[in-house]
């Protein structure tokens, strides 16, 4: 062989070899998807409600576990008594498949007070929360639906929904 022509099959081979395939440089060029922090502390804020939560992501997925407490003054509801004050624990499931979305689901138990200068007025919800937010990073905002029964000593139980409003604020961190 011509010494043109050797040089010409060596960088043949050398490239044959070490060439990437064009499986691997579209592998490459395609992101992952964005997965939220493995451990998340968000705050929520509405107009007349706070809530505190912990959510920690599952394995590698969207889905994240989580517990928080809740409060509200006097929140929007169809039930046909007073609903004030109401207070207590919710336990959740977290999806966030895009970054920019968070939508929670589980369950929640809440004390209230349905009058005022009453030590023994207090009644008990139990039901669903559900609340969707949309953000960036870390701050959300979203409405947010509670659907459960509420039920005290003189009136009863009777179904119906507590709904609001919240920024949410998250601090993340972990993969």
């Amino acid at each position: 062989m011509p010494p043109r022509t050797s040089a010409a099959f060596v960088l043949l081979l050398m490239f044959a070899a070490g060439a990437p395939s064009a499986s691997t440089l579209r592998a490459q060029q395609v992101p992952g998807p964005e997965l939220v922090s493995r451990n998340q502390v968000a705050l929520e804020v509405g107009i007349i409600s706070v809530g505190l939560s912990y959510a920690r992501r599952v394995g590698g997925g969207p889905l994240s576990i989580g517990a928080g407490l809740w409060g509200a003054w006097e929140p929007a509801h169809t039930f046909d008594r007073t609903v004030w004050e109401p207070v207590g624990f919710v336990v959740f499931a977290r999806y966030s498949r895009p970054p920019w979305l968070q939508a929670d689901l589980g369950p929640g138990l809440l004390t209230y007070v349905w009058a005022d200068d009453c030590s023994e007025c207090s009644g008990t919800f139990v039901g669903l929360r559900f609340a969707a937010r949309l953000g960036y990073r870390f701050v959300f905002l979203g409405p947010e639906v509670w659907v459960g029964s509420v039920s005290d000593r003189p009136n009863g139980a009777e179904f119906g929904a507590m709904v609001g409003a919240q920024l949410r604020f998250v601090v993340g961190w972990g993969r």
